[in-house]
């Protein structure tokens, strides 16, 4: 890119030759150039675009025709998103970090839905006027799609567990946090709120009757454990109405 920009025709461009570029976009443009991080600059109120070879990606078959272009040119197909956050960066001078931002690029033709994380950082003169915005990102569509891929299928997986007769929960991470429990296994527990809880947390009378180990080495060794005819206590929240201390329930 740094060839190409010196190979650029500044002079029939309304930035100009780069020997008269305000030292503000030479540092600005050095950083970039330098950088590799897919970065780019938007310079001016027409947020002529400057960038760098990682980001060459990023316009896909706007590259290189991208280069010099004022931004709403650039990117049409998505300056009713970009466009009021260039500005208002440009105008206040506040900086903006956006994260799996939706945005709808034309891509072989067609309207496609892309995602990015990007941030937009004002650039200053020396006499501290906002003259550019500097911006890095990169795109997390593959992410955003595998996110929405496991969603999907724990969305499933929920359906199904949730119409078994048998008790079914699903923990999540190393401290088995509950993500979900169907009704069967709610009955077992008393019908206690334990999702979003620690195993220990949510039914804590288990920890000491040694599952959490059992948790934790299913966790690290990915080995399953089949338990039969093993008891376990779980104690019930509600009160006898004698007044006595909440009785215990076992179960198989």
């Amino acid at each position: 890119m740094g060839a190409r920009i010196r190979a650029f025709d500044w002079d029939r461009h309304p930035l100009g030759p780069p020997q008269r570029w305000p030292g503000a976009l030479r540092m600005a443009l050095s950083l970039c150039l330098h950088s590799s991080f897919p970065t780019a600059i938007y310079w001016g109120p027409e947020h002529q675009v400057l960038y760098n070879d990682a980001w060459s990606v990023i316009p896909a078959d706007r590259h290189p025709a991208i280069l010099g272009m004022p931004a709403r040119e650039g990117w049409s197909d998505i300056w009713h998103v970009v466009g009021p956050q260039f500005e208002k960066v440009f105008r206040t001078g506040v900086g903006e970090a956006s994260f799996d931002q939706m945005l709808p690029m034309q891509r072989g033709g067609r309207a496609t839905e892309t995602w990015w994380n990007y941030s937009l950082s004002a650039i200053r003169d020396e006499a501290q006027q906002v003259v550019g915005i500097f911006n890095q990102g990169n795109e997390v569509t593959e992410l955003v799609q595998a996110r929405r891929q496991r969603e999907a299928e724990i969305a499933r997986w929920r359906e199904v567990f949730e119409q078994a007769p048998a008790g079914v929960a699903l923990l999540r991470g190393t401290d088995h946090v509950f993500e979900f429990a169907n009704a069967a296994y709610l009955r077992l527990v008393a019908e206690r709120d334990i999702v979003g809880k620690r195993v220990e947390q949510a039914i804590p009378e288990v920890a000491s009757q040694g599952f959490v180990q059992l948790l934790n080495s299913v966790h690290a060794t990915g080995e399953p454990y089949v338990g039969t005819g093993v008891s376990s206590r779980c104690g019930r929240r509600w009160r006898r109405r004698d007044g006595a201390a909440p009785c215990a329930r076992r179960w198989r």
